[in-house]
């Protein structure tokens, strides 16, 4: 209808919209500033009507992007984090948690994550049928506080193979 829908999930930061079937998600952060200990997740028939069903509590956490990917039944989100530091790393990266009904969500185990040891931002999560890999989109860090888009795969969270033509958008210098 090229209309606005309603406000909903206010006070909440870095939400994420995922459709299944006759029905839109949106996963965020439950805080009103950036890096929330919690996930909000809401849901709507109509794009009108928001329900809250469900919420992940991670204490000390600090999250802040996510993405969904889906492949056989199981729902995949990544979280962008910064804490806890045994979690996260130097900087920023990425956890995994798990569905399969967009409503139970498991944290996978901590080897499950995306390079610890230097800045992973603004994820993005690919899966495709017949496929075994997951893939990441990610902003990778350069000298001089450049970012340039990345690809990664990885089939178990825990062993990432990079793209060899990496970065693979860099902006140019006029």
């Amino acid at each position: 209808s090229n209309t606005a829908t309603p406000l909903f999930a206010e006070d909440h930061t870095f939400g994420f919209p995922y459709v299944v079937g006759d029905t839109m998600y949106v996963v965020t952060g439950a805080s009103k500033t950036w890096g929330a200990e919690k996930l909000a997740f809401f849901r709507s028939k109509d794009l009108e009507n928001w329900e809250k069903y469900a919420e992940v509590d991670l204490p000390g956490w600090k999250i802040f992007n996510m993405n969904i990917a889906e492949r056989a039944g199981v729902y995949t989100l990544m979280i962008e984090i910064s804490r806890p530091i045994e979690e996260a790393g130097q900087t920023f990266t990425f956890r995994f948690l798990q569905s399969t009904d967009m409503t139970n969500w498991t944290l996978t185990p901590s080897e499950c994550v995306f390079q610890k040891d230097r800045y992973a931002g603004s994820p993005a999560l690919y899966a495709f049928e017949d496929d075994p890999y997951y893939y990441v989109g990610y902003l990778e860090a350069y000298p001089l506080k450049r970012y340039a888009n990345s690809i990664a795969r990885s089939t178990d969270f825990i062993n990432w193979e990079y793209s060899p033509i990496n970065p693979v958008l860099m902006y140019n210098e006029f």
